[in-house]
């Protein structure tokens, strides 16, 4: 307390006890003596504030010191499940790398692979022998997960000589033998039948012999595109809607190898969204009732699995069936060329475009009749059925049809009536 306070409360005191005696100290006069009784008064009560605030400040500090304590115990159990966390070994986790993105790897960081033969949630496995090798199983009795990942996705499967392999989501899961380190993907896309498996897939590659490799939903239900559709809009709606279901995930989560600019959504007559790839809308079949079901295939000639093609059969009523390339641009035939022989040079070839596509993708229909020749200038060019194939340069975008019947001798090829 100030010396100067303490010292009026002492003189406050002496003339409190004169004052009892109705007596002012010698002399001091009685005005200095009212005067000096007033300054008691006002010490007093500064004092009695001084001390109702040093109450409310030892309550302050109180509570501060609680709260302080609650936040150390905070703290201290923090602290206790960081421990935890790190003591804790997740036995498959999420991994991610550019050009790949998220993906799955075990407790070392291992990538985790599935493949495309085999069929979802058919408890087996396609890869034995020297595939087994390349590709050695993936198994975890325990399984400590990370958030984001479900116990209820992962299952065990018995191969046939009667190890365990675990499987997400239905598919077996795999390491690959060229992976040396945490991070290595060296199996990612391998013949077009091996990926990384994703945490979040929402369109898959799988593979089916006499179809080769085609897009399927997580769960292996096959997916379709529509020879009608090659203008890039849906045609398919009513009956036909019923029959072929629209394909619309919200998100697209697909292997690395397909470009993720390849898909976009197309708005249908009623508002509602559907996924397209290469501007052709996606469709289920509703005969296809499990994995690997692909009872769509050539169903009227006009409805086929989706896959990456290079070559896909397209439809108009101006000309029924015909060949288009991957962008549903028109390709044609020359009348005048011999088989396995083109006789457009120069201008010719400056008006209609060779089309040349290395071991072309098509429908499994038409698969095996693609070959290729060398022109007279050293550049490949891709045929079918032994005739030689071309663009038209008045053909701007996807359905044009302007090089139809140009001059009697250019034509678009109809794969189910050629040559």
């Amino acid at each position: 307390m100030d010396v100067k306070v303490l010292g009026f409360l002492l003189v406050g005191l002496l003339i409190g006890t004169l004052a009892g005696y109705g007596l002012a100290p010698k002399g001091v006069s009685q005005e200095e003596y009212n005067a000096l009784q007033e300054q008691v008064k006002s010490l007093e009560n500064q004092v009695s504030d001084l001390q109702e605030k040093v109450s409310q400040y030892e309550g302050q500090i109180s509570d501060y010191e609680k709260q302080v304590s609650d936040l150390k115990e905070q703290i201290n159990e923090y602290e206790k499940r960081v421990s935890e966390l790190e003591g804790m070994v997740y036995t498959v986790n999420i991994a991610y790398k550019d050009g790949v993105g998220y993906y799955l790897v075990d407790k070392e960081g291992r990538a985790l692979y599935y493949f495309a033969k085999d069929v979802p949630n058919s408890g087996k496995s396609a890869c034995y022998g020297d595939c087994a090798q390349k590709w050695p199983v993936f198994y975890e009795e325990e399984l400590n997960l990370p958030p984001g990942l479900d116990k209820e996705d992962f299952s065990v499967i018995t191969r046939d000589d009667g190890s365990k392999q675990l499987a997400y989501k239905g598919w077996p899961l795999y390491y690959f033998f060229k992976d040396e380190k945490a991070g290595d993907t060296n199996g990612e896309g391998v013949k077009g039948v091996w990926f990384v498996m994703k945490p979040d897939y929402t369109l898959m590659i799988a593979y089916k012999e006499g179809i080769g490799t085609y897009f399927v939903d997580p769960s292996g239900m096959a997916l379709y595109y529509f020879a009608k559709d090659v203008n890039g809009t849906s045609v398919c709606y009513g009956d036909c809607a019923q029959k072929w279901p629209v394909f619309a995930p919200e998100e697209v989560s697909a292997p690395s190898t397909l470009s993720p600019s390849d898909f976009t959504y197309i708005t249908r007559e009623d508002g509602s969204k559907q996924l397209a790839y290469k501007g052709w809308p996606l469709y289920y079949f509703f005969m296809d009732e499990k994995a690997g079901d692909t009872n769509g295939e050539d169903v009227k000639h006009v409805w086929y699995v989706m896959r990456d093609y290079d070559v896909m059969i397209a439809y108009q009523d101006s000309v029924g069936t015909y060949l288009v390339d991957d962008m549903g641009m028109t390709l044609y035939y020359f009348v005048k060329d011999n088989a396995n022989m083109s006789v457009c040079y120069g201008d010719c070839a400056q008006k209609w475009p060779a089309f040349y596509r290395e071991n072309p993708v098509a429908p499994s229909v038409i698969a095996g009749d693609f070959g290729e020749i060398t022109r007279e200038d050293g550049m490949k060019q891709t045929t079918f059925r032994g005739y030689p194939l071309y663009y038209f340069f008045m053909d701007k975008k996807r359905g044009d049809l302007k090089g139809q019947g140009v001059k009697d001798v250019w034509f678009v090829v109809n794969p189910f009536n050629f040559p």
